[in-house]
């Protein structure tokens, strides 16, 4: 049933606004031009620190990203990242939140800034903040530079 009033969507068209994800992509330096490329990881499974739960990414083959769910109310929300075998890498995302307002009937989402990021270095480099605000758009938000457990 269509509602009445002019402004009120669908349900759906809530959901799509009220979950902002942020987007880690992943790259690897090229051994002899030292340029950096986009690589796609072999295989990756993801858990939240602190999370109950299954993996937000379960053995997912072949990504060249991957898309997570930082922790509104906190300071920083924290993940692991396991890759083929026994490497796996713990990142955290340290940033701030700050509420919005989607609409009167969806209500408020949370939008993010990243400020920084900490990580072990098993398989995970380094790391560059590409956009630092993080909303309902799926963009770039960390390239995560990985030693060799990608294909091409």
């Amino acid at each position: 049933m269509g509602s009445i009033f002019p402004g009120c969507g669908a349900e759906a068209d809530c959901e799509q606004g009220m979950v902002n994800r942020v987007r880690l992509v992943f790259w690897k330096r090229h051994a002899v031009t030292g340029q950096l490329h986009q690589v796609q990881v072999d295989s990756i499974t993801v858990y939240g620190i602190n999370a109950l739960g299954n993996p937000l990414y379960d053995n997912r083959r072949r990504l060249r990203s991957i898309e997570l769910p930082l922790e509104p109310l906190a300071d920083s929300t924290g993940f692991v990242l396991q890759f083929p075998g026994t490497q796996s890498d713990t990142i955290w995302i340290k940033h701030w939140y700050q509420f919005h307002l989607l609409s009167p009937e969806c209500g408020f989402t949370v939008f993010f800034n990243i400020t920084g990021v900490n990580h072990t270095t098993r398989t995970i480099s380094h790391f560059f903040i590409i956009q630092p605000f993080v909303s309902n758009t799926l963009e770039e938000h960390i390239s995560l530079v990985i030693d060799p457990v990608t294909s091409n």
